[in-house]
């Protein structure tokens, strides 16, 4: 901040401002309530002859200055370390995988804690797990996503598992994906009847092992039709991923994941769109309209011939009266 010593109108005075050290401060000499000159520390004077009311002015001028001089500065890496960091986040030809940061709410329960874990032993290599818990972080909320955002920026992670536990959401999962270190989308899942990898019996040379890919089979018709579970689908095939690969061992198959939708009562002839919404099909036999043989005399040519002869006869009993 730049500070100035107003002088007294009956004298000259001096009001020096001070500014960082990469620039030097500058001296304005007054004479009552005149401004005679601008004088620098290397002893150079500029004569002028304004008003007092440019002083803000020239002082908001130069304030600007020395900001955007701040703001236009690029840091570079000066460790060996910091230049690889900032060589990995560097653009690709052929990306690399996808890495995943798996965090804490406020609260968590057991049930949470063992599910985060699982998921970090499946992605392991490609995730980076905290385990503090993070009070700031609120994905749904304007503002709660901050925290969340920063963190992704720091790991140079683009997808993310966030678990907590409230008495509204017990068990709660948000699994969300990001461009460009801001969050793009949000899915939030619920845990129920969760049973860890532990309580299965399995050897250890089946266990997954690193670099493998896992088979996603989805089974049931919403992952086709219902927009949420289609959502669903391509967040889990995106956080399972892993590196993009052109060939495949059948070797490399060492997991399988199935995913079921189950359907209740089935709409038929009901379909959705997104911009007309709900839309309905009606089904009609076919008429053969064509094939139907018409009546030569229709009732409507009766009724007309019938009101015709009342009219004529009550003429008739008119005339004869």
């Amino acid at each position: 901040m730049a500070m100035l010593q107003t002088p007294s109108p009956s004298r000259i005075g001096v009001a020096a401002i001070s500014w960082p050290r990469r620039n030097p401060p500058i001296c304005l000499a007054f004479r009552s309530r005149r401004m005679t000159g601008i004088r620098t520390p290397a002893g150079a004077e500029f004569p002028c002859l304004v008003g007092r009311s440019a002083i803000s002015d020239l002082l908001l001028r130069l304030r600007l200055q020395s900001s955007s001089r701040i703001m236009l500065q690029i840091k570079t890496p000066k460790t060996g370390r910091a230049r690889r960091e900032v060589q990995k986040r560097a653009p690709k030809l052929v990306e690399s995988g996808k890495k995943t940061l798996i965090l804490h709410g406020t609260k968590t329960s057991d049930v949470l804690n063992t599910v985060l874990s699982d998921i970090y032993h499946l992605k392991k290599g490609e995730s980076i797990k905290y385990s503090r818990k993070n009070d700031s972080i609120r994905p749904f909320e304007s503002g709660g996503e901050t925290s969340l955002e920063f963190f992704s920026l720091k790991t140079d992670c683009s997808l993310f598992v966030f678990g907590s536990h409230s008495k509204k959401r017990p068990n709660n999962l948000v699994i969300g994906r990001t461009y460009d270190h801001h969050i793009y989308d949000l899915v939030e899942l619920g845990v129920e009847n969760f049973k860890s990898m532990e309580s299965f019996s399995y050897g250890r040379k089946l266990a997954p092992r690193l670099g493998s890919k896992p088979l996603f089979a989805f089974i049931g018709e919403g992952f086709e039709s219902v927009e949420e579970l289609k959502h669903l689908k391509e967040v889990l095939l995106d956080l399972f991923r892993g590196e993009a690969v052109s060939n495949l061992n059948i070797a490399g198959l060492d997991r399988v994941y199935v995913c079921t939708a189950l359907s209740s009562n089935k709409e038929k002839n009901v379909s959705r769109d997104s911009i007309q919404g709900k839309i309905g099909k009606i089904y009609m036999p076919d008429q053969q309209v064509g094939e139907k043989v018409l009546p030569n005399k229709a009732k409507g040519v009766k009724r007309e011939r019938r009101e015709a002869k009342l009219k004529g006869e009550a003429k008739k009993q008119k005339q004869d009266s």
